[in-house]
């Protein structure tokens, strides 16, 4: 008995110590404010690509939000992406002398490539034949853009651009709109330029290993503002913790005098390592704001 009346009260510590974390879920809209200057800052969480075939998304809502802020940061603007398209180039072709793919493969990556291949409605089925002209990183670069724009099955005209569309938004208001990510970082994180050509394979081979959620997997857990659901799989990624390592910084510095809007990836919000999270430790009071993705009839 003696023993059993500490375990208790430790078993009942340890739950209010839980029941203190903060829980970011159920909601793509944040307010964060600074205690110390009570200046609000509003984050959303976008879904880059959305489809609009059956639901609407509040933008009047985000609208006023925009209206109200002083400065609009964005992940990362069009201007960047421009820039992160031309770096890529770059790094494309194969280097002469180098092992080529898909030969310096494993067998079994061979097959698991072959496959999404031939399941690929897009650009991936025209590349076969021109994968020996490709390096590790552009190979990965390709499968990358397949996954998130190729493979989309909804209507075109049906694509929403969340962040891109708000951002004209805010530039129209005559905002300031500022990249939390530049070209060059995106690029560092997505393809380290101090690996090795074998370091490069290993990084693709993991890549064409994963099996990937459709665009409109995502859209679902989106649409139900799901936020924890979207940062699984990247919570314990190291280059995911210090893309929001260095948004919660820049925000947090800005913060500090400003009221912004605030715009990025929903699986930058949630986790242990989210943004979301990170600023709370940080002291700003973190709440959910209540926005409807509502069905159209």
């Amino acid at each position: 008995m003696k023993l059993f009346i500490p375990a208790v009260l430790l078993i009942i510590l340890g739950f209010q110590a839980s029941s203190c974390q903060p829980r970011f879920d159920d909601s793509i809209l944040w307010s964060v404010k600074n205690p110390k200057t009570n200046k609000t800052t509003y984050i959303l969480g976008t879904c880059h690509i959305l489809d609009t075939t059956n639901i609407n998304f509040p933008i009047s809502r985000i609208y006023k939000l925009i209206d109200r802020a002083q400065y609009v940061w964005v992940e990362i603007s069009e201007n960047q992406i421009s820039r992160f398209t031309y770096q890529v180039q770059k790094i494309m072709a194969a280097t002469p002398g180098e092992p080529t793919l898909p030969d310096c493969l494993q067998p079994k990556v061979r097959e698991k490539l072959d496959q999404r291949i031939k399941s690929s409605p897009s650009m991936l089925s025209g590349i076969k034949t021109s994968i020996p002209l490709l390096s590790p990183y552009g190979l990965m670069y390709l499968i990358h853009f397949d996954e998130t724009l190729g493979n989309l099955k909804f209507p075109k005209d049906k694509v929403f651009y969340m962040d891109s569309f708000f951002a004209a938004y805010a530039k129209k208001k005559n905002k300031g709109v500022l990249d939390l990510e530049l070209a060059r970082d995106q690029l560092g994180y997505l393809f380290p330029p101090d690996k090795t050509f074998e370091e490069k394979v290993e990084l693709l081979e993991k890549m064409i290993m994963v099996d990937q959620k459709s665009p409109e997997f995502y859209s679902g857990i989106y649409k139900n503002q799901l936020i924890n659901d979207m940062v699984l799989g990247f919570d314990s990624d190291s280059i995911h913790i210090k893309r929001n390592l260095k948004m919660a910084r820049r925000l947090d510095f800005s913060m500090q005098d400003y009221e912004l809007f605030v715009m990025f990836g929903a699986a930058h919000l949630g986790g242990e390592n989210g943004v979301l999270n990170l600023l709370a430790k940080k002291g700003y009071v973190i709440k959910p704001e209540k926005i409807t993705i509502s069905d159209k009839n």
